[in-house]
């Protein structure tokens, strides 16, 4: 930890605990996902909760213009 005040924090329910199952089970839930994806989303950008939201999002997306 650091004392610089300007540092970024991360509270912990901005980032998926990967480590530990129930977390990844409340987010998966909450993010109305599968574990499995939701794994494949850390993969892709990380265990930040926003940058996980954008990728579904952003896989979603893609899904419903390949159903069009």
């Amino acid at each position: 930890m650091t004392d610089d005040p300007n540092a970024s924090r991360h509270r912990d329910d901005e980032r998926i605990n990967l480590d530990d199952e129930a977390d990844v089970a409340r987010w998966a839930q909450a993010l109305c996902t599968s574990r499995e994806e939701l794994l494949a989303a850390t993969r892709a950008v990380g265990s930040e909760v926003l940058r996980v939201k954008g990728y579904l999002f952003t896989m979603l997306v893609r899904r419903q213009k390949g159903r069009t």
